[in-house]
């Protein structure tokens, strides 16, 4: 875990978490108010105060909306964004500045912001644009299908080679995440958080016991595994390449 490192996560009860936001922002206090505000609109919130810190957990995770301040300790908030962008991660970037002149804003953009929040600025203000950013990004298709399998919402199933294999309401909604979120390492409690709605059962073991069994159901014997993990990482499938065996 990164020094600096604050997991913001909506209070225990309250299950219809909206997003999962990176917000990267060096000013503690700053910092503090916008997770803070952020979590009670149910969003959750990873916060860390480096540029450096933002690029590792930006590559790691897969997050609906990514807030990044300009002037950022180790990478500034200018080079992380064009290292986002140039890896071809589109994720929605919302950046925070001091300085209102219009060349800063033009920079900003060009380097692919979606959208520019100049400082000091009114919470509410915050609120409203990270809305729209996130309702902007909601409206992209994301994929059904991937690698040979299609989901199937009607049913809690899916269809692989033609052949329709049955699920549990658990086992779809895991599948349909990952399979939505391609090529993308999330860790246990990033899966437990978007997928179980009981916190009682929202356990490593539960989880683990959920992608057994979905493995068993979709994989082809003696080919590596649809669902990928990785030691500290988590969990993804990948769009492309083939994953290699689980030992």
């Amino acid at each position: 875990m990164a020094a600096g490192y604050i997991k913001f996560d909506p209070a225990a009860g309250l299950h219809s978490k909206l997003a999962k936001i990176l917000l990267v922002e060096d000013d503690s206090a700053t910092s503090l108010v916008v997770a803070q505000t952020l979590t009670t609109s149910n969003h959750m919130v990873d916060a860390v105060s480096t540029g450096t810190d933002g690029l590792t957990w930006s590559k790691t995770y897969k997050y609906d909306l990514m807030i990044f301040d300009w002037n950022l300790p180790g990478l500034s908030g200018i080079d992380l964004m064009k290292e986002v962008r140039q890896r071809n991660d589109h994720t929605p970037v919302l950046m925070l500045t001091a300085n209102a002149g219009i060349s800063h804003k033009v920079n900003g953009f060009n380097s692919g912001a979606d959208d520019y929040l100049t400082k000091p600025f009114h919470i509410k203000e915050l609120e409203l644009r990270v809305n729209a950013l996130l309702k902007r990004s909601e409206r992209k298709p994301r994929p059904d299908t991937i690698r040979g399998i299609t989901i199937v919402a009607e049913s809690f199933s899916v269809i692989r080679n033609g052949e329709t294999i049955q699920l549990t309401a658990r086992e779809w909604k895991l599948l349909e995440f990952l399979i939505r979120r391609p090529d993308q390492f999330f860790d246990s409690t990033a899966l437990l958080n978007r997928v179980w709605e009981s916190d009682s059962e929202a356990t490593d073991e539960a989880l683990r016991t959920c992608v057994k069994r979905l493995r068993q159901k979709i994989d082809v014997p003696g080919e590596p595994s649809l669902i990928k993990s990785a030691r500290g990482l988590g969990y993804q499938i990948e769009s492309q390449h083939a994953a290699e065996p689980d030992k």
